[in-house]
């Protein structure tokens, strides 16, 4: 029996990647997998000497072995006409988009997911301003078939397949609670004020977390410390 979700309150079978599209997987420096169709992020193992260890044989695998500097990146391959686009200040300083042209499918990494909340990297130039505008990117690639659903394919970083309706949702929150928090900031509010305000309740249902490595408060914490960057 095939596997169903619901959009805008009606059940659809999930999409499907088209066969000529197998593989793009995009690598942080220090190892940790940001996006992709199939690939491998690295684990943390116990012990301190054992974790250096493995940590550092697991970044020096990892590492990219063909990079771009320019904004735009264009390659052939499996027949299909590939682009990379780098998103500046997104996540990190070092995001891309990947586009399989022909196949119609674009590969967000974790710019996109439908699970969590952006993961905003500060400490690695990550900013909020700079996720909508790779969100915004994305929109600007996607074709939709009917009413914002059906066409191009986007590939999240975590979930599922998703289209061009799913990506505005996901700008929009993200517009909407930076715009929350800014709204709070100018009328002198602190990091606790706002937290305490809660700018994200009405989406925490889907994508707010109180525990594990990327919860609720660190992504208000995020959009507080980047505004305006």
């Amino acid at each position: 029996m095939a596997r169903l979700h619901i959009v805008r309150g009606q059940w659809r079978e999930p999409r499907k990647l088209p066969k000529n599209v197998r593989t793009a997987t995009i690598y942080r420096a220090h190892g940790v997998k940001v996006g992709g169709i199939t690939g491998h992020a690295c684990q943390q193992p116990l012990g301190e000497h054992v974790w250096t260890r493995q940590r550092q044989e697991r970044i020096a695998a990892a590492l990219p072995t063909d990079t771009f500097l320019e904004e735009r990146r264009r390659t052939f391959h499996n027949d299909d006409a590939i682009e990379m686009l780098w998103q500046p200040n997104a996540i990190t300083d070092g995001d891309s988009l990947v586009q399989f042209r022909r196949a119609d499918v674009i590969v967000t990494g974790n710019i996109f997911t439908t699970t969590q909340y952006p993961l905003i990297d500060v400490a690695n130039g990550g900013t909020v301003d700079g996720e909508i505008n790779a969100l915004n990117q994305i929109l600007q690639r996607t074709v939709f078939e009917h009413q914002g659903q059906g066409g191009t394919l986007v590939v999240p970083g975590h979930g599922y397949l998703s289209d061009e309706h799913e990506v505005v949702e996901y700008r929009d929150l993200v517009v909407i609670v930076r715009d929350r928090i800014r709204a709070l900031v100018r009328s002198g509010a602190t990091l606790e004020q706002v937290k305490a305000a809660r700018p994200t309740a009405d989406y925490d249902t889907r994508y707010g977390a109180a525990t594990g490595p990327w919860t609720t408060d660190m992504f208000v914490e995020a959009v507080y410390r980047t505004l305006g960057r």
